[in-house]
């Protein structure tokens, strides 16, 4: 997934509410177990992968969404740009 696509896909996470719609108060990092995929671009984090953890404070409690480091500064963009610039402009007539 190239980056255009990623931010457009954190976009559509934050509208949703599956990710924040704000930077979140705690990151940690980590190499991957193997066990979870990336939560932005649902690709495996591979044992090898450093991989980050955000806090996500939900009403019904809190999650910890993992995402590729290149995940996560897609994520990071979109926050700061979430009207964003459409990738895929529709071509004129």
């Amino acid at each position: 997934m190239d980056d255009d696509a990623l931010r457009d896909k954190a976009r559509e996470l934050i509208r949703t509410g599956r990710l924040p719609d704000r930077s979140p108060k705690s990151v940690w990092g980590g190499t991957s177990r193997g066990e979870a995929p990336c939560m932005l671009c649902g690709q495996p984090l591979r044992r090898e992968d450093v991989f980050l953890e955000i806090e996500l404070r939900r009403p019904d409690g809190s999650t910890y969404p993992q995402l590729h480091v290149r995940c996560f500064s897609a994520f990071e963009q979109a926050l700061h740009d979430p009207g964003g610039t459409p990738t895929h402009p529709a071509t004129p007539i």
